[in-house]
């Protein structure tokens, strides 16, 4: 059994890639396309300073190229070469794995309930103002 995605998350997924990399690169074939053709989508969310974005199309990107190979359209998967590719500080990191986790469990609402003096650093207060 192949597991599915809910709804919600392929609407999600399938929106960034319509924005994000179709653009650039969806006119072409997928055995034409290289580890540099898969770094302009990537660059181009990096300038825009949203790596929390960037690194979810990164890890698309892979999954795609991954099952490529494995139906044999691609003989190598030119995704494979994308780790570390997008320049990342502790905190983006740090903040887009408290999102994940505050969404997943509910707790942003008890998050949102902290008082002021409680709410310190700075990954947490971004968390809290993305959840809001």
């Amino acid at each position: 059994m192949v597991p599915k995605w809910a709804p919600g998350h392929a609407k999600t997924v399938l929106s960034r890639l319509k924005t994000h990399v179709f653009p650039l690169i969806g006119a072409r074939a997928i055995v034409e396309l290289d580890t540099h053709d898969l770094m302009q989508p990537l660059e181009a969310v990096t300038k825009r300073g949203t790596i929390d974005v960037a690194l979810r199309i990164k890890n698309y990107l892979q999954s795609i190229m991954r099952e490529a190979k494995r139906l044999r359209l691609i003989t190598a998967n030119p995704a494979h070469d994308l780790d570390g590719s997008i320049k990342t500080t502790g905190n983006s990191q740090t903040r887009t794995t408290l999102i994940a986790a505050a969404r997943a469990t509910g707790m942003h609402r008890g998050l949102q309930r902290l008082p002021a003096h409680a709410r310190h650093g700075n990954a947490v207060v971004a968390c809290i103002r993305t959840l809001q």
